[in-house]
């Protein structure tokens, strides 16, 4: 009897022990964060330009200065091409890093340009650009209506001598023979002319630049392919200015100079035509129904300096 009893207490006792346990499985606590701040990704920075990795060549100031104008975009895109240009190892990249340029200030012209703003005005505000890039210069054209920029062609001359190969240096040389130490953007004016208004003036053919010019880039095309758009525009340039019908010098100095062209064995066959047709021209005193002048830089010649 005893051991009964002691063997009902002991599955009493089991049984409120069983009873007592939770064998459920917990549930797994939702540890996500449904606040509106906390569910919104971060968006990523937007991809930065060359320019921008490396630092703006302008300093921030500069760029508040030019951003009155221009949008950063356009910012960055010039401090790439100034780069670009100080960079340059080769003439093959000195080449591509002059029509990076080229290409960036007509884009930034054309956005000055839609603004409609006094060239002049402009040429003012941004004429602290001369030295901070050096290579480029604020400037103006149309009597200085519309804004423009131009290189600083000896400073290119300079960064030319830091590279391997010669085109550069050799293209450098020509565009500073032809426009002086400001220019090199298909200017209208070289120096094969001069100019005494804004519109007109006399060809200088007689003082053998063009024969020095047209004998030099036939030498340069005949050596390399680099620049050789640039150094064809200028050519044309120069035979063009040669049958302006106001020469500075007397005929026969022209003529002297037309003939040491045509010996000289530097123009392509469709020049010779040219040049032919404007001796013929000179030669009988009239280009088709304009009577030329000449020795025009006699101020007692009175010349007619037209358009």
């Amino acid at each position: 009897m005893y051991k009964q009893v002691i063997l009902f207490l002991f599955c009493l006792l089991l049984a409120a022990s069983l009873l007592s346990c939770d064998n459920t499985t917990p549930a797994t606590e939702d540890t996500t964060n449904t606040s509106t701040s906390d569910t919104i990704k971060e968006t990523p920075p937007p991809a930065t330009t060359p320019a921008t990795d490396r630092g703006n060549f302008f300093s921030a100031e500069e760029q508040t200065t030019l951003r009155k104008r221009i949008d950063q975009s356009l910012i960055n895109k010039l401090s790439d091409a100034i780069y670009s240009l100080n960079d340059a190892l080769t003439d093959q990249q000195m080449e591509a890093a002059f029509l990076q340029s080229t290409t960036t200030l007509t884009e930034i012209e054309e956005a000055i340009f839609k603004l409609n703003i006094d060239g002049s005005e402009m040429a003012n505000e941004w004429n602290f650009l001369d030295s901070v890039t050096t290579v480029y210069y604020a400037s103006c054209v149309a009597e200085c209506t519309e804004f423009r920029f131009e290189y600083n062609i000896k400073q290119l001359q300079e960064l030319a001598t830091n590279t391997t190969g010669n085109a550069d240096d050799s293209f450098f040389a020509l565009a500073l023979m032809a426009e002086g130490e400001i220019g090199g953007r298909e200017g209208a004016w070289y120096n094969f002319f001069a100019r005494t208004w804004d519109y007109g003036g006399g060809s200088l053919l007689g003082d053998s630049l063009c024969y020095q010019f047209l004998n030099q880039s036939w030498k340069h095309l005949q050596t390399s392919n680099l620049f050789k758009p640039s150094v064809e525009m200028i050519r044309k340039a120069c035979i063009r200015d040669m049958g302006h019908p106001i020469y500075m010098s007397e005929s026969t100095a022209i003529l002297k100079e037309i003939n040491q062209i045509l010996t000289a064995d530097i123009l392509a066959a469709a020049e010779i035509a040219q040049i032919q047709k404007i001796k013929t021209a000179i030669t009988a005193g009239k280009i088709e129904k304009t009577i030329i002048q000449f020795g025009c830089k006699d101020p007692n010649k009175n010349c007619d300096w037209g358009g």
